[in-house]
């Protein structure tokens, strides 16, 4: 499973969830997290990884609870 990151300078300025939608720091950008467009996507598409998200764990975990649960 792979949640998509969007650079927010590319996105419209909406009022989002913040418990569905995070706003996390790559190399100094602000990409948010595409929570509710999660998929299943093959290894063999995805390229190689540009950065470590496991510091912000607790976050995106607490984003796929508040998509499938709502807590």
């Amino acid at each position: 499973m792979v949640i998509p990151l969007r650079d927010l300078a590319a996105f419209p300025q909406v009022a989002l969830s913040e418990r569905l939608t995070p706003v996390l720091m790559v190399d100094g950008r602000a990409l948010m997290l595409e929570t509710p467009k999660m998929a299943a996507v093959p290894r063999r598409v995805l390229g190689w990884p540009v950065a470590s998200l496991a510091a912000e764990r607790e976050r995106i975990t607490a984003a796929v609870d508040f998509l499938f649960q709502g807590f």
